[in-house]
């Protein structure tokens, strides 16, 4: 393979997982841990060749509806995830949500790089350009999907709750991956035309799932009214509440002060020192009854305090919209006192 070739294979994945590693402005992961996996992605790609040649004689009579979502979407996707899953999922340096949709793409571009260099060798230019226009972002947008989920489950606190989030993961990217192989091999000029508003409509959700999972980084500390641009879109504000709360952790309950809380995470002050390898729960904001599990990420140097930085683990739709509906309250409190 000559090298405008191999840079054809390899470019287009280069330049889609630098977008979506840059996408992340607060407390990007490791680069020696994203290229880990993309590598990881890679050689999965090996193992779902064998494992789908197989399955293509097990299954050649089933139609290409099972080829395309079982064989193909549910296969490659079920071994990405296991990349992850094994280099990435329980490393300490993935410490928030957008983590699981950074770790999940590489794998999807490393596993793309392969697929790309594969049918380049065979297939030549032309393959490689509407593959680089459509193939390598539909394997990025695959992750994104199913990053979503894993970066929803590495921050929950309940086994079966983590369970159901990787398993909607998988789902979520096979079935985008199925629809996406079906029409791409689909031999009605009609139905194949489907494709280009089915790759729009996966960017659309992928990059919802990109801000969703960026704006619960527990790293975003800032003052609303005080971001513009891009950042403010894609973060909640965190916004200064001066409140006091009540907090539980493996001894009886405890007071602190809320500098600022969002829907990420809070900034509290415990008034002395406390164990910041325990997990805690948030039961009282002010008057508001909650039960919010969170971790603590680490503890503001200041002379005479002891400020802690908290990221809240995953939450129910329920309680998230609980605690959008308390935070809107607060916001409006401290409006009016202001005037």
């Amino acid at each position: 393979m000559d090298l405008p070739l191999l840079l054809l294979a390899v470019g287009p994945a280069l330049v889609l997982l630098a977008f979506f590693y840059r996408h992340d402005e607060t407390d990007p992961a490791p680069t020696h841990l994203v290229l880990a996996t993309a590598a990881a992605g890679a050689v999965s790609a090996a193992i779902a060749l064998y494992i789908g040649h197989y399955l293509r004689i097990i299954a050649h009579d089933f139609g290409p509806v099972v080829y395309a979502f079982v064989i193909v979407g549910f296969t490659e996707e079920l071994c990405k995830m296991a990349a992850v899953l094994l280099v990435a999922y329980t490393r300490p340096t993935f410490d928030e949500p957008y983590d699981g949709v950074t770790f999940c793409v590489a794998a999807g571009l490393g596993f793309a790089m392969v697929e790309n260099v594969g049918y380049l060798a065979e297939y030549g230019y032309s393959t490689g350009v509407l593959r680089a226009l459509l193939t390598v972002p539909g394997h990025a947008l695959f992750g994104v999907s199913m990053g979503y989920f894993v970066g929803q489950a590495r921050f929950t606190r309940r086994r079966p709750w983590e369970s159901a989030y990787l398993a909607g993961g998988l789902a979520s990217a096979a079935v985008m991956h199925g629809l996406f192989n079906y029409l791409v091999n689909e031999h009605s000029s009609l139905v194949s035309l489907l494709l280009f508003p089915a790759v729009g409509a996966f960017w659309l959700i992928g990059l919802w799932q990109v801000d969703r999972n960026a704006s619960l980084s527990p790293f975003r500390y800032r003052d609303a009214g005080t971001e513009t641009g891009p950042m403010q879109r894609r973060s909640w504000i965190r916004f200064r509440v001066g409140s006091d709360a009540e907090v539980v952790g493996a001894q009886d309950p405890f007071a602190v002060w809320v500098a600022d809380i969002g829907m990420g995470g809070a900034r509290i002050d415990t008034g002395g020192p406390i164990d910041t390898g325990q997990a805690y729960t948030l039961t009282r904001l002010g008057e508001d009854n909650l039960r919010i599990d969170f971790d603590l990420v680490g503890q503001r140097d200041q002379k005479g305090a002891y400020i802690y930085h908290c990221r809240f683990a995953t939450m129910s739709w329920r309680k998230r919209k609980r605690l959008e509906l308390v935070l809107r309250r607060l916001l409006e409190e401290g409006r009016d006192d202001e005037t």
